[in-house]
């Protein structure tokens, strides 16, 4: 899995085939130091809107590449980022 933050694009790997993806939005927590990345493979759900995907990347640990989120807080604050900027999920 690689992304390119500057081209705004992310690579990830679903099914066994590698898929491009767009960068919907990215934001840090320094707390955490951490940084968001909320992506889109322009697929729709099943209401209609675009699925959105998330991870992270550890900001101490880079190379580690994109990590999933797994804490219920942390995926609370993706999504309340998310309303904020007028996402549909």
């Amino acid at each position: 899995m690689g992304f390119d933050i500057n081209e705004e694009k992310i690579q990830i790997e679903k099914d066994g085939k590698k898929i491009d993806c767009d960068i919907y939005l990215t934001f840090d927590i320094e707390e955490l130091s951490r940084s968001y990345i909320v992506y889109t493979d322009h697929s729709i759900g099943s209401n209609g809107a675009k699925n959105l995907y998330y991870g992270y990347i550890d900001l101490l640990n880079p190379d580690l590449g994109l990590q999933e989120v797994t804490e219920e807080k942390e995926i609370n604050t993706i999504k309340h980022v998310l309303e904020e900027n007028g996402a549909k999920f």
